[in-house]
């Protein structure tokens, strides 16, 4: 019985070990795998962080790319713009100058001849004006805009180069009608002296624009009469009052 008893005792205490040890075995594994989902879930977290940095870098990058395509497209359309705008300017300037051509084609020669080419002549000067002022608006563009107009692989060089040469050209052709329209004045001035006007006719006033200059008169009478018929220095439009004291062109006035 000593020997059964002490037996039992032993498989007793070696079940109670086998638990011991199962339980502690379990008791590691749960710690190992809660240990386990632990780093997961940071790890998890960590990816999850890095996915968001990610998708904002790449948001940012559509957003910039979008953007510098916004600005690409603005300066093509403002390169566009200019353009078409030179384009209409010599359209705009070959109708008058058609015009023009068909006016010196009559060869009437009389003082309304005269008179109507100085005023098509003038209108001419005016356009060319505001040609120039739109060539310039236009290089001071390509100048401005240089680097990013080349990385759209727009030759800057030419536009710079014809732009400054057709404002060269345009003021070549300004003072070439400044010199015509004031010979045309002394023809005229020529003329009326011929006809012994005392006078100008006052179906020839012309008060909507530059037309007259002081060498269109012979006497101070006639630049008088023109001057207060265009409405005196509320109206000066032929500029013939300079110091603007109510004397027109005081050279005639003092002869």
């Amino acid at each position: 019985m000593g020997a059964v008893g002490t037996f039992f005792k032993w498989i007793g205490l070696i079940v109670i070990i086998f638990y011991l040890i199962v339980y502690a075995s379990f008791y590691f594994i749960d710690k190992s795998i809660e240990e386990s989902n632990e780093k997961f879930e940071q790890k998890y977290d960590e990816l999850e962080q890095q996915t968001k940095e990610i998708q904002n870098e790449k948001k940012a990058l559509e957003e910039e790319k979008q953007e510098e395509e916004k600005t690409n497209n603005n300066l093509l359309d403002e390169f566009h713009k200019h353009t078409d705008l030179s384009s209409e300017d010599v359209n705009e300037f070959d109708k008058l100058s058609n015009k023009k051509e068909d006016h010196l084609e009559t060869k009437v020669e009389d003082i309304e001849w005269y008179s109507e080419s100085i005023s098509l002549m003038q209108a001419e000067i005016n356009l060319l004006e505001k040609y120039i002022g739109h060539e310039n608006s236009f290089y001071d563009f390509i100048v401005e805009n240089d680097e990013e107009l080349k990385e759209l692989e727009i030759d800057t060089f030419f536009w710079k180069t014809s732009t400054k040469d057709r404002i060269v050209t345009f003021n070549q052709i300004i003072d070439s009608l400044e010199s015509t329209i004031e010979s045309s004045y002394g023809i005229i001035s020529i003329k009326m002296e011929l006809q012994g006007l005392s006078n100008i006719e006052e179906s020839t006033y012309e008060c909507s624009y530059n037309t007259y200059n002081c060498d269109a008169f012979s006497t101070y009478a006639q630049a008088k009469a023109v001057f207060d018929e265009c409405g005196g220095l509320s109206n000066d439009v032929h500029h013939l009052d300079g110091d603007q004291d109510g004397i027109p062109c005081e050279g005639l006035y003092y002869q």
